[in-house]
């Protein structure tokens, strides 16, 4: 159900949050935006605003716009956020595209401390990131040392890798093929 049962017709976050992702995954980021625009008000004003930066920070991600992505995240706090696994995510993902290493290397420490740490976080869940964590973590080392044959290497390991295993395998296969290219 896309409504919170006696919530004066508030979306729920997660219907919200899913459906502004599958426009982005199917590359119609003009219809997120519209969905965005248009259902933002239907979310609890309490998250809204948060919900609302978020996405926008994703859409500037896509349009390559790194500073005002980290500007829309910027008003996120990380410690209270719901949705604290999308947030380092793409944190994750801006510092990689900004060689901002040393901010991802702190994020990926303090995320592998929240994800271990954590007895809320499913084990799959944990899992998953952890693997992304450690391929990302060297595939930005490749990044900045810039040796093609290392990174030809990587690619080779990284096809390996079961689909299923890890988030986000796509969006590395992607900036493995870009880095090589």
């Amino acid at each position: 159900d896309l409504f919170e049962e006696n919530a004066d017709n508030r979306m729920h976050y997660l219907a919200f949050r899913g459906i502004f992702r599958n426009f982005m995954e199917v590359g119609e980021k003009d219809e997120a935006l519209d969905f965005l625009e248009k259902y933002r008000c239907y979310l609890n004003p309490e998250i809204a605003q948060q919900m609302y930066d978020l996405c926008i920070a994703e859409l500037e991600v896509v349009n390559e716009n790194y500073k005002k992505a980290l500007d829309h995240i910027s008003g996120i706090e990380i410690s209270t956020f719901f949705l604290k696994y999308d947030l380092r995510n793409l944190l994750l993902k801006i510092y990689f595209y900004l060689n901002y290493f040393e901010e991802a290397r702190y994020l990926i420490q303090s995320y592998r401390k929240f994800l271990t740490g954590n007895k809320r976080v499913p084990d799959e869940v944990e899992k998953r990131l952890l693997i992304f964590l450690n391929y990302y973590e060297k595939l930005f080392s490749l990044k900045l040392n810039g040796d093609k044959a290392d990174l030809i290497n990587f690619q080779k390991e990284f096809e390996n890798v079961p689909v299923n295993s890890m988030w986000f395998k796509k969006w590395m296969e992607n900036e493995i093929d870009r880095l090589v290219k």
